[in-house]
C-alpha cells in the first residue's frame, strides 16, 4: 500500500464514521450498543487508543522512540490492552471522547502525512498492523446502528407533521 492511498482510506473511513454520527444526540451515543456488543463511545475510545497506537509504532519505525512497540501478534496482550483502553475512556462523556478521537486521528494523519517514502516503507514493513481496518469495520458497525436508529426514531419533521396532523385533527 501506498501512503497517498493509506491516506485516502483513512480519511474515507473517518468521513463514514462521522456521517454516522452526525445529528444524534450524544446521551444516545454514550449507551448505543453495536452489534458487537460494544457501546459507540466504547468503540470511539479504542479507535483513539489505536491510533495512538500507530503514531508510537510509526515513532519506533523511523527512530524517534527508542522503546518497541509490545509484540503486534501477541493476541492477549493486545485483547487485554483493549479493555483497558476502554476501561480508560469509559470515565469521560461520549462528548470527551469524540474531541479525543478528533484530535488523534489529526495527528496520525498529519504524522503519516510527514513520512517521506522511505519512512513509510519502513513503518508498513515493521508493522503488521499498519493499515489496520479497525477503524473502517467500526465505521460499518456504526453505519449498521445509525439504519437501525433512523428507522425507530422519527425524524423531527415527521414529528412536526404528525403534531400539526393531530392539532388540525387529521390522522
Amino acid at each position: 500500500m501506498d501512503k497517498k492511498t493509506m491516506l485516502h482510506d483513512m480519511q474515507r473511513n473517518w468521513q463514514r464514521l462521522v456521517s454516522a454520527v452526525e445529528g444524534v444526540p450524544h446521551d444516545e451515543l454514550e449507551h448505543a450498543a453495536l452489534s458487537n456488543g460494544r457501546s459507540i463511545k466504547a468503540a470511539c475510545g479504542l479507535l483513539t487508543a489505536w491510533d495512538g497506537e500507530a503514531m508510537r509504532r510509526i515513532r519506533f519505525a523511523i527512530g524517534e522512540r527508542t522503546t518497541p512497540p509490545h509484540d503486534p501478534l501477541d493476541a492477549d496482550y493486545w485483547t487485554a490492552w483493549a479493555e483497558r483502553q476502554i476501561e480508560v475512556k469509559n470515565v469521560m462523556p461520549i462528548r470527551g471522547v469524540m474531541i479525543d478521537m478528533i484530535g488523534t486521528r489529526r495527528r496520525l494523519l498529519e504524522l503519516i502525512e510527514s513520512l517521506d517514502d522511505a519512512q513509510f516503507q519502513r513503518w508498513i514493513a515493521s508493522d503488521p498492523h499498519a493499515g489496520a481496518t479497525q477503524f473502517a469495520e467500526t465505521a460499518t458497525l456504526v453505519e449498521q446502528w445509525r439504519e437501525t436508529w433512523n428507522t425507530t426514531r422519527p425524524s423531527a419533521s415527521k414529528k412536526l407533521l404528525g403534531g400539526l396532523k393531530k392539532l388540525l385533527g387529521g390522522d
